[in-house]
């Protein structure tokens, strides 16, 4: 296995380069690759595809707390795939006129779970 910093030298790319290609800072990419912060879902994705690489063959950083980091951050959860699951489950269930509204109460609820 190797690492996300591997992973991008060996496909020709320096961080200033990567960052260009993925539009992110370069503080932002130094971080991930030394798991300084949680790399968002479709960030690691854009660059497993951009370093051509197959996500079984890295290995991820262990989130590490230092002076990079002020407090430990919470594992980020993909809301994206939940938010589209909760959706089509309620779109089963709820008549197309109450979906705004119950979606919104739904989000009310996620926001004051996750204070």
């Amino acid at each position: 296995m190797k690492t996300l910093g591997d992973a991008r030298k060996r496909a020709g790319y320096t961080q200033r380069m990567a960052c260009e290609e993925l539009d992110v800072d370069q503080s932002s990419l130094a971080h991930w690759e030394g798991g300084y912060r949680m790399i968002p879902q479709y960030r690691l994705e854009q660059m497993l595809q951009l370093y051509g690489v197959h996500p079984s063959e890295i290995e991820l950083p262990v989130l590490k707390t230092g002076k990079h980091q002020k407090k430990p951050q919470k594992p980020r959860v993909d809301t994206t795939k939940r938010a589209d699951a909760l959706r089509f489950a309620l779109s089963q269930i709820v008549p197309k006129e109450h979906m705004e509204k119950v979606i919104e109460i739904c989000a009310m609820i996620y926001e004051v779970e996750n204070k």
